[in-house]
């Protein structure tokens, strides 16, 4: 009998890599469907949900290069819950900040705190792949990543119409959404410093 593992390189860590990837998904786009509505109750102009998008991809940009070094050359672990928890932060105060300049500034920190788990996950999938295997885990990988986002959008625009959702929030108010986003994420953190392992590190 084939052996699955053995044929496609999997091993224990990078299974929970991909489980980890699938939930980072769900997880960081539950607030996307619902952000053009949440702009317009706030009354804020159309051109202002463009700037909140291009911000985070800005912040994604500066931050992914920073992130990477630091995880080169110390624990990734420390940096991948950092900059999940300081994620959650920046979601939360984009929803309830209420001012639209504010706004770009959290989307901004959004984006850049949340690209420490986006470039370590992968670095540390790539410390546990072996060469031969790295093409197709990789595929898996950001399969996984889509599946999961997938689920998020949809999950994001169920939320408001649930009645436990309606219990703690009133329905036509989006920013619970984002508050629920930020406090599963800092589950999230919690569960990959305890259980992705200790990372390499480069050689001096």
């Amino acid at each position: 009998k084939m052996n699955i593992n053995k044929r496609f390189g999997l091993n224990k860590t990078i299974v929970l890599l991909f489980f980890i990837y699938f939930m980072q998904g769900v997880i960081h786009n539950l607030g996307h469907p619902v952000t053009p509505k949440l702009v317009e109750d706030f009354g804020i102009s159309d051109y202002y949900f463009g700037l909140y998008f291009a911000s985070m991809s800005l912040g994604l940009l500066l931050g992914s290069p920073l992130w990477g070094y630091l995880g080169d050359h110390k624990d990734k672990r420390l940096f991948i819950g950092v900059g999940l928890v300081l994620y959650s932060f920046g979601q939360y105060m984009f929803a309830y900040i209420g001012n639209e300049n504010w706004m770009i500034l959290f989307r901004f920190l959004s984006g850049f705190f949340v690209s420490a788990s986006i470039t370590l996950l992968m670095s540390h999938l790539l410390e546990h792949t072996k060469l031969a295997q790295r093409k197709v885990i990789l595929g898996w990988y950001q399969a996984m990543f889509l599946i999961g986002t997938s689920l998020g959008y949809y999950l994001g625009g169920v939320l408001p119409t649930l009645s436990l959702y309606q219990m703690y929030f009133l329905a036509d108010d989006l920013r619970g959404v984002f508050f629920i986003q930020a406090f599963l994420n800092l589950f999230h953190a919690l569960f990959i410093v305890v259980f992705i392992g200790k990372t390499k590190r480069v050689s001096k």
